[in-house]
């Protein structure tokens, strides 16, 4: 087996025809970037994953996994945070009310 760590042309057809993507946790500092230009407008169906134990991931891990949300949150997809924290409230709201 080998690892892509990324969306690229090997496996974009298996991207194709699903609901999303999880990458490895084993990407370097260009991958995220590089799936998401080649997934265009369905670059939030791209999920990075982070290995806390630091086991060949970017930032190391221990102590220096904030790095990694760091790396996401200023440079690419800090969009999603506001999504899951709006869909969050969306949720919550809905069951204090819901009784």
């Amino acid at each position: 087996m080998n690892w892509q760590n990324q969306l690229n042309s090997q496996n974009y057809q298996y991207f194709e025809n699903c609901d999303g993507f999880f990458s490895n946790y084993c990407w370097k500092e260009d991958f995220p970037k590089n799936s998401a230009e080649l997934a265009k407008d369905r670059k939030s169906e791209i999920f990075m994953g982070c290995d806390v134990f630091g086991r060949n991931t970017f930032g190391g891990g221990g102590f220096d996994t904030y790095k990694v949300l760091e790396f996401f949150f200023f440079y690419f997809f800090f969009f999603f945070f506001f999504f899951f924290f709006f869909f969050f409230f969306i949720f919550s709201f809905s069951l204090i009310f819901e009784k």
